[in-house]
């Protein structure tokens, strides 16, 4: 409840704020401390990485071995931790309406002002996450932020917004379907602390990938590391036959999304069991699904993430089919029940890059002048480790199907070859 109360569940009701009485805010409080006494008995300790680094110089993580279990993944959480987000959500619903007027007319004057311009075009129904101007001038933005509220976090963005710190990076993430603006401040200074925390601990790295490089550019860059014994256990990988189809067309084709469904409806027909399809974003696989519940055969069930529910209610409807045909569509569900189902056959969409970051491109930049390729060192190793994870989610299967033509390119075959090891 700690953890997920607050964001998950609805027992906050505004006559009352019950979060405060569940969950232990302060660390002196008797009963954060007992825990904490309990906890030095342990020999294993399991931690968050935002946990570990809120908490890192408590008594009871002194003279521990610290494991960063897939390192990879890791790299990723602490280069955001440091990020501070200020939402305007909660002024845009404010039961106030004057408030709320202030923070609806604020939004529609930055995207008219600020994000179209950028963009160089109206805002579409996709969410946007742009990097600030370093020299903008957002003195009358803060202004208006500064009239929502009077805390340490307003001032704070209005300061940030007029006379940003040194090396600041600022962005903003915009969500059309709510109207939602969210501003984004992060410094350098205390990415390099986080991976200073981790240097103090003697560690075990366990990665899922092979990252080259005598100097380990990656994990000196990322997490600070020089030192630590390194552990890669084979058995993440996924032991399959890996088939690349002949007849493949290009992932920029508007036609890409009918031959994946038509792709799908072949292979499922001949493999004649279960078969799961990984896609590299839910919009498509909604695309697709559509497509697949019209050709495939009557006697396949056909169930999608985000298509068919929530995350519980898809692995329902799994574990009730999973004596029948099935072929079930995923992008970001990974649940260790899944590992359970007789799925003997995995087909594999497109690469998964990640989306466009600001905070990124701003980290590619700064490695581009100190020399460093920023696709090899980053983006081959996070879309490796993300096809590795999905992948091992399904421990029964045997063929892994790829349909992205960009295989046969050389970062392509670099990145099939983390992932899957044997390629």
């Amino acid at each position: 409840m700690g953890y997920r109360g607050l964001t998950y569940f609805d027992l906050f009701f505004k006559e009352r704020d019950w979060w405060k009485e569940i969950c232990i805010t302060d660390i002196e409080n008797p009963v954060y401390q007992s825990i904490l006494e309990e906890r030095k008995a342990m020999k294993v300790l399991a931690i968050s990485p935002e946990a570990f680094f809120a908490f890192h110089d408590l008594e009871v993580f002194k003279d521990r071995v610290l494991i960063l279990d897939e390192a990879e993944q890791l790299a990723e959480k602490i280069i955001h931790i440091p990020t501070i987000n200020y939402t305007l959500e909660p002024f845009l619903n404010h039961e106030e309406e004057a408030v709320a007027n202030k923070a609806h007319f604020f939004v529609t004057r930055f995207c008219k002002e600020y994000i179209e311009p950028k963009l160089e075009h109206k805002i579409t129904p996709f969410p946007q996450k742009i990097l600030l101007n370093e020299q903008g001038d957002f003195d009358s933005f803060a202004e208006e932020i500064a009239e929502l509220e009077n805390t340490d976090a307003n001032k704070f963005v209005v300061e940030n917004l007029k006379n940003p710190a040194p090396k600041m990076v600022r962005f903003i993430q915009y969500f059309p379907e709510k109207g939602n603006l969210i501003f984004s401040f992060w410094e350098p200074d205390k990415w390099q602390n986080l991976k200073t925390v981790l240097s103090k601990f003697k560690k075990i790295i366990c990665h899922r990938v092979d990252i080259e490089g005598d100097q380990m550019p990656f994990y000196r860059i990322f997490l600070g590391i020089t030192n630590g014994e390194f552990y890669q256990d084979k058995a993440l990988f996924a032991d399959n036959k890996l088939i690349v189809p002949r007849d493949l067309i290009s992932q920029n084709s508007p036609e890409f999304n009918l031959f994946t469904a038509n792709k799908i409806t072949e292979i499922t027909n001949h493999e004649k069991n279960n078969v799961v399809t990984y896609f590299s974003s839910i919009e498509t696989l909604r695309k697709v699904y559509d497509t697949l519940s019209t050709t495939l055969d009557e006697s396949i069930s056909l169930i999608g993430e985000r298509v068919n529910g929530g995350n519980e209610k898809v692995l329902q409807l799994i574990e009730k089919q999973k004596n029948k045909s099935l072929c079930f569509c995923f992008k970001q569900l990974q649940d260790p029940q899944l590992e359970t189902y007789n799925f003997k056959t995995l087909i594999i969409q497109k690469f998964p890059f990640l989306p466009p970051h600001p905070l990124m491109e701003k980290i590619e930049s700064v490695m581009k002048k100190s020399g460093y390729n920023f696709f090899d060192l980053w983006v081959c190793n996070q879309v490796a480790v993300n096809l590795s994870r999905s992948a091992s989610c399904f421990k029964t299967t045997e063929k892994i199907y790829f349909l992205d033509p960009r295989e046969n390119t050389p970062w392509g075959k670099k990145i099939l070859k983390k992932a899957f090891n044997a390629y």
